[in-house]
């Protein structure tokens, strides 16, 4: 996936693979809103909650400005129903399981101590493995309505950042969601080392604090005015476009 916008295709800049960036509101910036995906994580069970509903799982998206010392974070709650099988998200199980099987086949042979000469090193074959993908697709964020306030990072540094929690979850079967759990709770490393810090409860996510009173903007469905309005002298309630 290429870095967006890119318009000028005789550029070579466009044509280089970078990192999906996502089209944020501009909130504090005066020039690009457009800030670069660096990290993909999945917890279990989410750890925000909505309304007081709790969910199965959370994707975390981390983005940077290229600019600007802005930090943000897309959280897409999960949801796992019966019938709820997600393709999409399937092929990025996909990658996560070929990395998990791969540590999983070194580590066996380090136990047996075969060496072989046609097996190539893990982090060779990763980046072979590896395909990229459109996180922002219809099926892995069903919205563009969101909640956004100023937190953290949920896990070491713990950087302050601005969060944007999307307003519906995203579906997933139950058997996809056990497929998560496995590749997070019994991975381990070509060193045989377990890489899980998830507790007795089969959790990986960090206990719900209770909120130290900062503002959360609702931008649902409803909270946008019309380019009309916004001709009238209107303003969002609390929201961007």
């Amino acid at each position: 996936m290429n870095r967006s916008p890119c318009l000028d295709k005789i550029d070579p800049s466009c044509k280089k693979s970078t990192p999906p960036r996502a089209d944020y509101p501009r909130y504090s910036s005066d020039g690009s809103s457009y800030s670069d995906l660096i990290n993909y994580d999945i917890k279990v069970p989410g750890e925000h909650t909505i309304k007081g509903e709790s969910f199965d799982a959370e994707i975390q998206m981390l983005h940077m400005h290229p600019h600007d010392p802005r930090v943000s974070s897309i959280g897409i709650l999960v949801r796992a129903k019966e019938d709820g099988f997600n393709a999409d998200f399937q092929e990025i199980l996909d990658l996560f399981q070929t990395v998990y099987d791969e540590d999983a086949l070194e580590c066996s042979r380090r136990n047996l101590k075969q060496e072989q000469e046609s097996y190539s090193p893990p982090s060779q074959r990763r980046v072979q493995s590896v395909n990229r993908f459109n996180p922002y697709r219809y099926s892995l964020m069903p919205t563009m309505f969101f909640y956004r306030y100023d937190g953290s990072i949920t896990e070491p540094p713990c950087k302050d950042i601005t969060w944007w929690v999307m307003e519906l979850p995203m579906i997933i079967s139950p058997e996809q969601l056990n497929q998560v759990k496995r590749i997070l709770f019994t991975h381990v490393d070509e060193d045989c080392n377990p890489t899980s810090v998830h507790n007795a409860d089969q959790s990986v996510a960090r206990p719900i604090y209770p909120r130290d009173g900062g503002e959360i903007q609702d931008c649902s469905d409803g909270a946008f005015i019309s380019d009309e309005e916004k001709g009238h002298g209107g303003s969002a309630r609390k929201c961007w476009r």
